[in-house]
């Protein structure tokens, strides 16, 4: 899998930029975060979008629905509704329907499994 190479790429990278002094903005942090959604990798992703935020930056809407619909995906319904509640508060932007839909869907199926084991 190119994961881990890509991964070991992109933190050379960010620490490169780190011993440079080039602080990440909005696009860069995107670039990062949504990398990370792609390969399933919710935890850094994570890390990265609250860098973000202590950054004193807001994610872009690509940021913010790449990982609100990887939450979605990957079975975690609550962060991924939290996630998109809080964005819709902070930000002017609305998320897509698409990303919405993920989020209904991941809470129907957990809402089914938990009923099912009752």
């Amino acid at each position: 899998s190119s994961a881990p190479v890509e991964q070991t790429e992109l933190h050379r990278v960010l620490k490169l930029m780190e011993e440079w002094n080039i602080q990440p903005n909005e696009i860069t942090y995107e670039i990062i975060i949504t990398r990370f959604t792609q390969v399933r990798r919710l935890e850094l992703a994570l890390q990265y979008l609250a860098q973000l935020g202590l950054a004193g930056l807001s994610p872009t809407l690509n940021t913010a629905s790449a990982v609100i619909s990887a939450a979605a995906d990957m079975g975690f319904p609550r962060l991924a509704l939290d996630l998109a509640l809080a964005f819709e508060e902070t930000s002017i932007r609305r998320l897509d329907g698409e990303v919405w839909v993920d989020v209904l869907i991941s809470c129907a199926e957990a809402l089914y499994v938990s009923a099912a084991f009752e």
